[in-house]
């Protein structure tokens, strides 16, 4: 597998995936006439910057030593998360953290929680984005790893609260390119460690 997945590639299929849900988004956005913030405020960078701090403490001091046996973790991190962040370099990381930050917070709390909260109401909204944000990670892979696409489930409402919370897309787009870069740099030190 790792042949087949160099830095390169692993940054283009980002580049693509990401760009796809930021054009997904900017379309439904435009065609529901949905008012999403992107204010940059002081607000906004405080919830995004702290908001990260406790989503990598779960992450590397719950989650990983909970699971860390179970072979289905094993199986989804040597198989899957491993060599996505093995071959990638530090500029790597950066883009794809920025891309994934943007985009997938434009997409799922932009377009799919703010729609889906439009019609039916916030509570409504938040969930359904949430839920889509689980899936569209596991894909066909959902109950195989039902027990980590639960996590990325409390995490899809912990990354809506965040936004709520500063009042702007802004904080969630941060709290998830943080979280990210700081995963992969360490996923990538591990992988490449092995």
């Amino acid at each position: 597998m790792s042949q087949s997945l160099t830095n390169y590639r692993v940054l283009k299929l980002a580049l693509i995936s990401e760009a796809g849900l930021a054009i997904l988004a900017l379309i439904w956005i435009y065609l529901a006439e949905l008012q999403v913030t992107l204010h940059i405020s002081p607000q906004a960078l405080i919830w995004g910057a702290i908001g990260a701090v406790p989503m990598l403490i779960v992450n590397f001091f719950i989650i990983e030593p909970l699971f860390t046996n179970a072979g289905w973790y094993k199986e989804f991190r040597d198989g899957v998360i491993y060599p996505l962040c093995r071959e990638l370099n530090g500029i790597s990381i950066i883009v794809i953290s920025l891309l994934s930050g943007f985009c997938e917070e434009l997409f799922f709390r932009g377009a799919v929680q703010s729609g889906i909260g439009h019609y039916l109401g916030q509570g409504s909204g938040v969930i359904g984005a949430s839920i889509l944000f689980s899936a569209m990670h596991f894909g066909p892979a959902l109950f195989r790893y039902f027990i980590l696409a639960a996590i990325y489930l409390l995490a899809g409402f912990y990354l809506s609260a965040i936004a709520i919370w500063g009042q702007s897309l802004v904080s969630a787009m941060l709290t998830h390119a943080i979280y990210n870069y700081v995963a992969m740099s360490v996923i990538g030190r591990r992988a490449r460690g092995q």
